[in-house]
C-alpha cells in the first residue's frame, strides 16, 4: 500500500504551477493530498489542488504568514511544506526550528544556503569561484551603473539580461 502524504504547496498562482503539480502527482511512490495556498483567491492553480486556501503575503508580515501556515497545519496535518517564493524560503529558513518542533518537513535548506541562492550576485560569484561558466555579470546599483554595464557588455550588439539581485 502506498504511503499517504499531505503536501502544502505555496504560490499556486505561479506561471509554472501546472508542471510542478503534475510532477508531484505523477510519482507512484505515494498517495498524495495536495493543499495549495496563494495570496490570490482566484489563483489558477487552485483548481489543481485537493484543497485551496488564501493566505497573506509573507512579505507583508512574516509573523502573520507563519501563524497562517501553522493554523493550516492543524487543519490539514500536512507532512511537507513546499515553499516556492524567495520570501517564503527565507522565512522558513529563519524559523526552521519552529517547523522541526511541529515535525513539518520543509523543502528549504539552512538560512546561509537560502540567503546565498536568493541573492543572485552572491550566487553568481560563488558559482564562478567554483569553476562554473556563468558568463560575464556586473553588479548594478544605479542607473549610471546600468548604462556603464550595457556599454561594457556590448549592448545593443549583444543581448543583455538584467535581473534583480533579490
Amino acid at each position: 500500500m502506498k504511503k499517504k502524504i499531505v503536501v502544502l504547496l505555496t504560490c499556486v498562482g505561479g506561471r509554472l504551477i501546472y508542471d510542478i503539480i503534475n510532477s508531484i502527482r505523477s510519482s507512484d511512490d505515494y498517495s498524495l493530498k495536495l493543499v495549495g495556498i496563494d495570496t490570490n483567491k482566484e489563483s489558477s492553480g487552485r483548481l489543481l489542488c485537493d484543497h485551496f486556501e488564501v493566505v497573506q503575503s509573507v512579505e507583508k508580515n512574516e509573523k502573520v504568514w507563519l501563524n497562517q501556515i501553522f493554523k493550516l497545519h492543524k487543519k490539514y496535518k500536512f507532512d511537507l511544506l513546499m515553499s516556492l517564493s524567495e520570501g517564503e524560503c527565507l522565512c522558513v529558513a529563519r524559523n526552521i526550528e519552529l517547523f522541526k518542533k511541529k515535525k513539518i518537513k520543509v523543502t528549504v535548506a539552512g538560512l546561509e544556503f537560502v540567503q546565498l541562492t536568493t541573492d543572485k550576485l552572491k550566487l553568481m560569484k560563488v558559482l564562478q569561484m567554483n569553476g562554473l561558466n556563468t558568463g560575464e555579470f556586473i553588479k548594478v546599483d544605479s542607473f549610471d551603473d546600468a548604462k556603464k554595464a550595457l556599454k561594457k557588455l556590448g549592448y545593443p550588439n549583444n543581448k543583455v539580461v538584467f535581473k534583480p539581485r533579490n
